[in-house]
């Protein structure tokens, strides 16, 4: 395992400057340059994300711990130094705003969760009425924080019928400082942020608090950001066809009204009552239903037969239906892959929704959860679909969104049933 003290804080400052500076020099190398953002770029990006997504599946399937390896540790250096070219190559080349951004942001997601893991501080500790506390106790023993707290009351608040939990809130004073915090609105005191973790459930004499100092969480906050405005205007790209447009806006009313109608919104649970919630809920749903319907259209295209193929997104034109211009198995495969497509940004959407939400309540915007592993490995699949460069439609196009399918099949029901989800996030032990 490595050992994450070793890149703290200047180290880790120092590695990122340096790492940027070498890949400028590698950029400007014609050979490397041409080899990793030349006709081959789409191979270097579809190997780089398969060994992402092995590792999400190693991990979020057996528990264990890849990310702390030094082969993970690897890639992500690697990766980084990927996308400092990428992004430069898109400012250089002017290859569009949507590209520019979602490379921009999945660098400084990347670059923010891997150079500032070893400066984050997060940890627990119990506050009650009788006495003030600065003990943090993290994963590699105990520390002092730069403050005291103190328990003034803890209650929770309910629904209308009185027995369904609706908040669980604490009011602290930090340095004499009263504060409020709760499930989904932690307080904030200088650099550290105090979340509602658990309490007393017998008399509500003392709160538990989870504690976190994430320096670099700015920078990740703004690659969700960019990523997900990137991934919105990429979205004019793929609904140039009007039947793609069509299909999404009617199954986007359908399933949205039934996922609605679906959710006690009156009577949801503490960790549930977010503003992310609805959004990242109907975002999931609908690329779900658009994957199904993307896997249907793909293996009627197939059994119907299929022409040579197209290369770079455009169909090879082959075995055309005269009046048409392509034959019935190329359009049921053209709509197929553009409703993956689709659904691959929805999905990007739907994580990036449940990352911010996922901070708020818990202080961590990623936790190598087994669902959160699961559904990186969904998303990555259909993103190496939209980098490959070979042909996609006939039984290539099946096997691919069938995969990404099974994976989301997986995502939603299988992990329940993982020995590493009995203390995931995503069962809500928290209330």
């Amino acid at each position: 395992m490595v050992d994450l003290h070793i890149w703290a804080f200047p180290v880790n400052l120092i590695v990122a400057i340096g790492l940027f500076a070498l890949s400028i020099v590698l950029y400007f190398r014609k050979p490397v340059r041409n080899l990793f953002l030349g006709c081959e770029a789409g191979i270097v990006s579809c190997v780089l994300m398969a060994l992402f997504a092995l590792s999400l599946f190693v991990e979020g399937t057996f528990s264990v711990t890849v990310h702390r390896s030094i082969p993970f540790t690897v890639l992500m250096l690697f990766s980084v130094c990927w996308l400092n070219m990428v992004v430069v190559d898109a400012f250089s080349r002017r290859r569009g705003v949507a590209y520019l951004l979602v490379h921009a942001g999945l660098l400084l997601m990347l670059a923010g969760g891997f150079y500032g893991a070893p400066d984050v501080v997060r940890g627990q500790t119990t506050v009650d009425g009788r006495h003030d506390t600065d003990i943090l106790f993290t994963k590699d023993g105990v520390t002092m924080l730069p403050f005291s707290m103190k328990l003034k009351e803890f209650r929770t608040e309910y629904h209308d019928d009185g027995v369904s939990p609706k908040q669980y809130l604490s009011e602290i004073t930090v340095d004499g400082v009263d504060m409020v915090t709760s499930v989904n609105h932690p307080a904030r005191t200088e650099s550290f942020s105090i979340f509602q973790a658990d309490y007393d459930k017998e008399a509500g004499l003392y709160s538990i608090l989870l504690v976190v100092h994430d320096p670099w969480l700015p920078f990740v906050m703004l690659g969700i950001l960019f990523l997900a405005i990137g991934t919105l205007l990429s979205f004019k790209r793929i609904w140039q066809h009007r039947l793609v447009l069509l299909l999404v806006l009617v199954i986007a009313l359908v399933f949205g009204a039934i996922s609605l109608a679906r959710i006690r919104l009156g009577h949801l649970m503490p960790a549930l009552r977010s503003i992310w919630f609805v959004p990242h809920l109907l975002v999931y749903m609908l690329a779900y239903s658009l994957m199904a319907v993307s896997l249907v259209l793909a293996a009627v295209s197939m059994f119907k037969g299929v022409g040579s193929g197209f290369v770079s997104g455009k169909f090879a034109y082959r075995g055309m239906d005269r009046a048409s211009g392509l034959s019935v198995a190329d359009r049921l495969s053209l709509l197929s892959a553009r409703l993956l497509e689709t659904a691959s940004g929805l999905l990007m959407l739907g994580m990036l929704c449940g990352m911010v939400w996922a901070w708020r309540a818990w202080g961590d915007w990623w936790a190598w959860d087994p669902k959160e592993c699961w559904a990186g490995v969904t998303v990555i699949i259909t993103l190496i679909f939209s980098h490959m460069p070979y042909y996609r439609k006939g039984w290539r196009l099946f096997l691919v969104v069938l995969a990404a399918f099974l994976a989301m099949q997986m995502t939603w029901y299988g992990v329940n049933y993982l020995p590493s989800a009995e203390f995931g996030l995503h069962t809500y032990n928290m209330g």
